[in-house]
């Protein structure tokens, strides 16, 4: 009975954020001849642009990140795919602020099977720069959702939930 549970509760709450995603106005897959409108401060390869415009077809979460990005306008993101560095990281993000105020945030995800999923959970992380989380302070907090790994990163439950989402969507829609 147990091991029903979970496939059945995670294919209901799918079912439920399409249906929830399709009243929103966000349709699930768009049209062939529908644009694809990635943020004007994303800097990417053509090779890098040709996978998010394909997640960005097929994932309702990553077009509201993708819009969430591109209103911040003191912002530039580079996302690359790199050969894998070490074992302990899957992507890796790191944000500078000038003087000016611009931040640049750069994102290397390493090449692996999951991609999708860790483009949708970096860019979770984007956001929350954008909000001002500041995850030092937060992961002092035992139930705000963020931890201090060992290696003095941080990961947040938000951009798991988030990167699961959309890698979800993506499947859903192939």
């Amino acid at each position: 009975m147990r091991s029903r549970f979970y496939p059945v509760c995670l294919a209901t709450w799918l079912v439920f954020m399409c249906c929830a995603t399709y009243a929103l106005g966000y349709p699930l897959v768009l049209k062939r001849s529908e644009e694809v409108a990635l943020p004007s401060n994303l800097l990417l390869s053509n090779e890098t642009k040709r996978v998010l415009e394909k997640v960005w077809k097929r994932s309702p979460t990553f077009r509201l990140q993708c819009r969430r990005i591109a209103e911040a306008t003191s912002l530039k993101v580079s996302l690359r795919f790199v050969a894998k560095k070490s074992n302990n990281f899957y992507a890796l993000t790191t944000a500078k602020r000038s003087a000016d105020g611009l931040v640049s945030i750069s994102i290397e995800i390493f090449i692996l099977d999951c991609y999708i999923e860790m483009i949708g959970h970096e860019f979770e992380h984007v956001i929350e720069q954008i909000e001002g989380w500041n995850l030092k302070e937060l992961a002092l907090d035992e139930g705000s959702g963020v931890i201090r790994n060992t290696d003095g990163s941080y990961e947040t439950n938000r951009a798991v939930r988030a990167g699961r989402k959309v890698y979800a969507e993506y499947r859903v829609t192939r």
